[in-house]
Parts: structure tokens; sequence; C-alpha cells
């Protein structure tokens, strides 16, 4: 996936990735180590671990790819109002990161 000698950057932004450290089925951290042999890859997603309702601290995989961590607030309950205000505000600084990669 290069054009000539110049490498293609590509941008996965997912705001739901599980763990990073490779222990559970995570379709993106299996996808960017793939898409990094010829191409130069950024991983976008939350702080917040939504399945053990926790903020995640660094980078939680020894990966040769970029991983980024997108602050959002969390929540406690699956169906709460904090979980909406959560996804909102985790996709408004998505949004804003993706348009300035």
């Amino acid at each position: 996936m290069e054009q000539g000698n110049k490498r293609i950057d590509i941008v996965i932004i997912a705001n739901f990735c599980g763990n990073l450290d490779g222990s559970d089925n995570n379709r993106f951290v299996y996808l960017a180590p793939i898409l990094e042999k010829d191409c130069d890859v950024e991983l976008i997603t939350s702080d917040f671990n939504h399945m053990s309702k926790q903020h995640r601290h660094g980078n939680m995989l020894a990966s040769t790819y970029k991983i980024t961590l997108l602050h959002e607030p969390g929540y406690s309950k699956n169906i709460s109002l904090w979980r909406f205000l959560s996804h909102w505000i985790w996709g408004s600084r998505g949004l804003r990161r993706g348009r300035k990669a």
C-alpha cells in the first residue's frame, strides 16, 4: 500500500476497543499490525475500558504502531444518561482528532 516510496497513513478510530493487551478478541488490535507492514498506522480509542468500566493508563500493548487514548468521562451503569454523555464527549473529541490526522 505504498504510493511510490511514500507510505500511506491509516487512522483507525474506534471507541470500543476492549483490552489493548491482546487478551481478548479485538479486531482493531488484530488489524493494526497487519496494516502497519506497509502503512503508518495510528489507533485512536478511548481511555475508558467499557467492559471493566475503568480508565486505561498509558499504552497497554507493546506495539510498533501508535495508540492514542482520548479521554472519556466514563460511566458506571450501561443504562444511564452518563453513558450517553460519555459517548457524545468521546465522539466529539474523536471527530476533532480525526480531522487533524
